[in-house]
């Protein structure tokens, strides 16, 4: 086995072990986890993707339904209005590491490749709203990439859920955001004759 394929399993190896003691120290540090107190592992298969009851869970606005948060809001004298007493912010970094052989450059490890600041919270039962800002590699900024409000059974008796702002449309298909693997969906990057219409970032 050549020396740098050696040193690149070692190198994962041990950055799995690294992300394996992170991953159970941080298991309440995400914004939706610690708001209702639960484990990551209710809503996640595997970080980030989602499982069934994690899909529900957004499909219901970001809201557990029937949950009391009154012990976490600030009291404004309007019971149609929820406002959390802290600021509801998670940061989310996003690494690499790529072993190949096509490259003088065999292994590399890519982190942080890009950052995230995500915000979400509850602005009254069944309306909430979703917030992302992304810097992206050697620290360019990259801007709001999501930011909208869902409503939940919009009308009275009817179940109709709206959302509205800026979020990808592939987001209700199948969510870019969740997938597991470096490389993207194939037919969302795939450009549709010469001219290059892909579904990749359209909002």
């Amino acid at each position: 086995m050549a020396k740098g394929r050696k040193s690149g399993i070692v190198l994962l190896a041990a950055l799995i072990l690294v992300l394996d003691v992170l991953a159970s120290a941080a298991e309440a540090i995400p914004v939706f986890a610690r708001r209702y107190r639960v484990s990551c592992a209710l809503c996640h298969i595997g970080f980030p993707k989602l499982n069934s009851f994690g899909e529900a869970f957004a499909g219901n606005g970001y809201q557990f339904p029937g949950q009391d948060l009154s012990d976490q809001q600030v009291e404004t004298g309007d019971d149609k209005l929820q406002l959390l007493n802290r600021l509801p912010l998670a940061v989310r970094a996003d690494g690499f590491f790529r072993a190949r052989n096509d490259t003088r450059t065999r292994t590399d490890f890519e982190s942080p490749f890009i950052i995230k600041i995500l915000s979400s919270a509850p602005l009254k039962e069944d309306i909430a709203y979703y917030f992302y800002f992304l810097f992206d590699e050697r620290g360019d900024v990259g801007g709001v990439e999501d930011a909208f409000i869902v409503f939940n059974d919009g009308f009275q008796g009817v179940d109709l859920d709206l959302r509205i702002g800026q979020f990808q449309v592939t987001d209700i298909v199948f969510p870019r955001e969740q997938r597991l693997t470096f490389q993207d969906f194939t037919y969302y990057i795939t450009e549709i004759s010469a001219s290059g219409f892909d579904l990749t970032y359209d909002r």
